[in-house]
């Protein structure tokens, strides 16, 4: 089982993850915000990992909007967090 600390970790991660997701597709920030109905600094603060209470359907509707399966996003971020671990 993991400790809260290292789930605030892995929720950093995740949130890193589907930022660099919308970077990848050149989408802008304010756009998928509008697109989603959040306004863009909510959808900031989540993109930096602010939000520690975003909900698992607010992730799986960024994610769909990606169109990337949120399995992949949490496969990922779990992967970076273990590489910066163990730097």
């Amino acid at each position: 089982m993991k400790s809260n600390n290292e789930l605030l970790k892995l929720h950093k991660y995740i949130c890193l993850e589907l930022k660099h997701q919308r970077n990848l597709q050149k989408l802008r920030q304010d756009k998928v915000a509008f697109d989603l109905g959040f306004p863009a600094s909510y959808l900031s603060n989540i993109e930096n990992g602010k939000k520690e209470t975003t909900s698992l359907v607010t992730y799986l509707k960024i994610a769909n909007y990606y169109d990337v399966d949120f399995k992949s996003i949490l496969y990922k971020a779990e992967e970076k967090l273990k590489l910066d671990e163990n730097l």
